[in-house]
């Protein structure tokens, strides 16, 4: 009888010590704060002010010497940063124009992941929503839609789709860095390769799941499928449509 009631205690015991390694890594896997200082390479970073905020992590303000700049951060356990450094090192292996420069990149394990990067302008969603009418005019759409399809077209010759082509995911540079006529492509936290090294293209993978955003996501994407470049420039397509008349027509479909 002793032994029957003393056998519970085994898997508690268990638990207890689960709960305190989960709290443990709670604990380590956290986004660093303003003020605080991230030490790269060679330089270190101060976080002036937050310029970007979501589930898993924030941008942060900083400057690289007199320069500004973004430093994106992630949580260690969560980051898919690591994709972010593979494309802007092939892109700018490749001196593609649409593309933030990769200042400097690394971890402060086992906290957070950090990417330092040429700051940019508000993205093509917000200068939308601060329009007239929620449009631009046929002209500036048009100019914004060519060099965003310039854009998709140089990730694509890196080897990568983007898998989430949005409005969000554009912006123009920074006037103070004489970029504020380039449109770039930026957020590459949905991007995958689509050849391998050879240039053979990859096959598609069965029941892959959603990847991307409902409002802008091709057919092939809501049918859960792998997605592809057409895919990419579907997205596009919709979201040239939504700068020029202002809406989709399923804006409002949940």
């Amino acid at each position: 009888e002793v032994a029957d009631k003393a056998a519970p205690a085994v898997p508690k015991l268990a638990e207890q010590k689960d709960a305190v390694q989960k709290e443990k890594k709670l604990e380590k896997d956290r986004l660093p704060v303003v003020e605080e200082e991230i030490q790269g390479d060679e330089k270190k970073y101060k976080l002036k002010q937050v310029i970007g905020d979501g589930g898993y992590g924030t941008v942060f303000l900083s400057e690289d010497g007199s320069k500004p700049v973004a430093v994106k951060t992630e949580k260690y356990s969560k980051s898919m940063l690591h994709i972010e450094v593979a494309v802007l090192k092939a892109a700018n292996a490749a001196k593609a124009k649409h593309f933030c420069e990769l200042i400097d990149y690394g971890s402060n394990k086992p906290e957070y992941v950090y990417v330092v990067m040429t700051l940019l302008f508000k993205d093509l969603h917000k200068l939308r929503s601060e329009m007239h009418e929620k449009k631009f005019t046929p002209g500036t759409s048009i100019r914004l839609s060519l060099q965003s399809l310039r854009a998709i077209e140089e990730l694509h010759k890196i080897g990568y789709i983007s898998r989430d082509i949005k409005p969000g995911n554009f912006a123009p540079g920074q006037r103070c860095n004489k970029q504020s006529k380039i449109i770039f492509l930026y957020d590459f936290g949905l991007a995958r390769k689509y050849c391998d090294k050879d240039g053979k293209l990859i096959p598609p993978r069965k029941d892959v799941g959603w990847r991307g955003t409902t409002r802008y996501g091709s057919l092939i994407a809501h049918q859960k499928q792998d997605l592809a470049r057409r895919d990419d420039v579907e997205s596009w397509f919709y979201m040239t449509v939504e700068m020029i008349r202002g809406t989709l027509p399923w804006r409002l479909v949940t």
